[in-house]
């Protein structure tokens, strides 16, 4: 814990991963807790497929500590301040973080109707994709989030059409 202070983008990230592998143990909730309060400090410097890394290891669960939510709503953010560089991050990158905010219920339109956009652009991306869930993520998403996208139900729907 007293190296957290000196950890950089990468180590954090790793540091979330492992916590994310013992979520029941009440000591790595402790130490993720710290993570949390700490992190925030590296987000201006972070690019925006570290934070799509972070928001991986985040999604919502129980005994996840508030401080979490605090993260994934700055992580969010700095995806926000960057929605003209999405299209640089994989599709699966994309989905992970969409379904982080989605289990947050988390609003941001502009955001979400970046992510609907690109994701609808690359729908060939996920139709091809070795994850035939996708698809289903990115939809049940957007119904969690209460967020009808157009562009994306119509490509979608010509997914369904394909097969």
């Amino acid at each position: 814990r007293e190296e957290l202070p000196r950890l950089t983008v990468p180590h954090f990230v790793l540091a979330l991963r492992i916590c994310r592998d013992y979520k029941g143990d009440a000591a790595m909730m402790s130490f993720l807790t710290d993570i949390c309060m700490e992190m925030p400090r590296v987000i201006p410097t972070m690019c925006i497929n570290d934070a799509c890394k972070a928001l991986m290891h985040l999604d919502n669960h129980r005994g996840l500590p508030r401080e979490a939510r605090r993260l994934v709503t700055s992580l969010m953010s700095r995806l926000d301040d960057h929605r003209e560089d999405l299209s640089q991050l994989l599709v699966s990158d994309l989905v992970d973080s969409l379904d982080c905010f989605a289990s947050y219920k988390l609003k941001n339109d502009r955001l979400y109707k970046a992510m609907g956009d690109l994701l609808a652009e690359r729908i060939v991306e996920i139709k091809y994709s070795s994850n035939p869930s996708l698809w289903a993520t990115v939809t049940s998403c957007f119904e969690t989030l209460e967020i009808y996208h157009p562009m994306w139900m119509n490509a979608v729907l010509e997914l369904g059409r394909d097969q």
